[in-house]
């Protein structure tokens, strides 16, 4: 029975992390200023090191609410967040940001975030998962361990890693983000890993020796396949476009791709009012469409970035959408 429950509490606790990929968060932002600190232990002082993703400066450090952290799963989730600049204070959020969970804010209500960045105020922001930008294979570092215990980290994964297994040991997650595995008989120099992230896909790698402090590659080198996520709509202008009185709504044609952009409007907006940005400028919409007049075509002048959401202009006021 006791089994049964820890499946039944794994599966609430995993399927929370996933609803994040597709469900719109709404919530406050505040600031807590620039620091290497965090409770998901990814910066390593002894070697001054971060994860290899991490060092792109465009992504930010966010702490998450204590409410949604739990026992350090979210660790490492790549976010997508739009400040509106509503709020109050000195520095405004505002615009679009990419950032990762390095930290937990324990004061922080749901769905709040905290800013490792020096500000400000509160302020109005809507966020949601996305994956995260890896270049690589999964990097490891280690804390602490010997031949009988090892206590791992796995980084740089493109999802978060809800379960870990080294030579047929399940590893117990720590609330500093690491995995702990413990064997009488001690463990073996080359050690076999299974890895399962939070949308239950499984990777192995090999692991070589105890090496505390510093980031190493596995042996084999593995990384989490992207799935498909039907991303929720941001939008970033106030109530204007075509009609006015509240926001549209876009509705993607399936057919649309990175050459051709189809959508309906639900403010039915005129087509000289609209215009597109996917990733290397704007350009306007083209027309309507021959055999359904409320849907608008566009026709890029170069081929969009399928890993950018699409900003869709009605009269100058920006919003933000996402193509199938």
């Amino acid at each position: 029975m006791k089994s049964i429950f820890l499946i039944v509490l794994l599966f609430a606790i995993v399927y929370g992390q996933t609803s994040l990929y597709t469900s719109l968060q709404s919530g406050e932002g505040t600031y807590y200023g620039v620091t290497t600190a965090g409770k998901c232990s990814y910066y390593q002082q002894s070697s001054n090191s971060w994860p290899t993703m991490f060092k792109n400066s465009k992504i930010i450090h966010v702490a998450l609410n204590s409410g949604q952290y739990g026992n350090s799963l979210p660790c490492g989730t790549c976010l997508r967040i739009v400040g509106s600049g509503s709020g109050s204070g000195a520095n405004p959020i505002k615009g679009e940001y990419v950032a990762v969970i390095t930290d937990v804010c324990p004061e922080c209500p749901k769905p709040n975030l905290d800013f490792a960045l020096n500000g400000d105020g509160r302020w109005k922001i809507q966020w949601y998962a996305i994956d995260c930008p890896v270049a690589g294979n999964i990097t490891y570092i280690m804390q602490g361990s010997n031949k009988w215990y090892i206590k791992l980290q796995p980084r740089d994964t493109r999802y978060p890693v809800a379960s870990a297994v080294l030579n047929g040991v399940t590893g117990q997650r720590t609330e500093d983000n690491f995995f702990v595995f413990q064997s009488g008989n001690g463990f073996p120099d080359v050690k076999s890993l299974k890895l399962t992230d939070i949308y239950g896909q499984q990777v192995t790698d090999s692991i070589q020796g105890v090496n505390n402090n510093s980031p190493f590659k596995g042996k084999t080198g593995a990384q989490f396949k992207a799935k498909a996520h039907t991303s929720p709509t941001i939008v970033t202008g106030g109530n204007g476009g075509g009609n006015g009185g509240g926001n549209p709504v876009f509705t993607w044609n399936q057919g649309s791709n990175s050459w051709w952009l189809a959508l309906q409007v639900s403010s039915n907006p005129d087509v000289a009012d609209l215009s597109f940005d996917c990733g290397f400028g704007k350009f306007p919409a083209s027309q309507r469409a021959d055999w359904d007049a409320s849907i608008v075509i566009a026709k890029p002048p170069q081929e969009c970035d399928n890993t950018k959401n699409v900003l869709v202009f009605i009269k100058g006021v920006q919003y933000n959408s996402r193509r199938p």
